[in-house]
């Protein structure tokens, strides 16, 4: 992850096809590379469209598996079998819902559909457990 992050510094600073269209100033880029390596979302940076982690991409769900981690730890773990079934389908229903009203599944990684990261996340983590 951290080598992910530092290469898509290295890649944003240096990209020889962005011209001016990453023309930002230098300490909007060492934000997003400083809440990259710590896997917080980041302020948008120009020609990254509306990422939530401009540098790596990716790096949204391994927030939400962190996410999903800290929640076992504090929570999910003391639920009885019964509990964490009901929580199962009541999520499932969540990600029914909002995978029918968005047309799919595949946001979660952008500012605009942000909302959908847990509800995509809690489904198969709970099921998991």
């Amino acid at each position: 992850m951290i080598l992910g992050v530092l290469l898509g510094f290295l890649c944003y600073l240096f990209d020889p096809f962005a011209g001016s269209s990453q023309d930002v100033p230098l300490y909007r880029v060492l934000i997003a590379l400083a809440l990259g390596l710590l896997l917080i979302p980041a302020p948008t940076l120009a020609n990254r469209w509306t990422d939530t982690h401009p540098l790596n991409r990716l790096c949204w769900s391994l927030l939400q598996a962190c996410i999903g981690n800290i929640a076992y730890v504090l929570l999910l773990r003391h639920m009885s079998a019964r509990g964490l079934g009901f929580l199962a389908i009541i999520s499932g229903a969540g990600l029914f819902a909002a995978g029918g009203a968005l047309g799919t599944l595949d946001h979660g990684h952008s500012y605009g559909h942000l909302w959908m990261a847990p509800v995509r996340l809690c489904f198969p983590f709970v099921t998991g457990l």
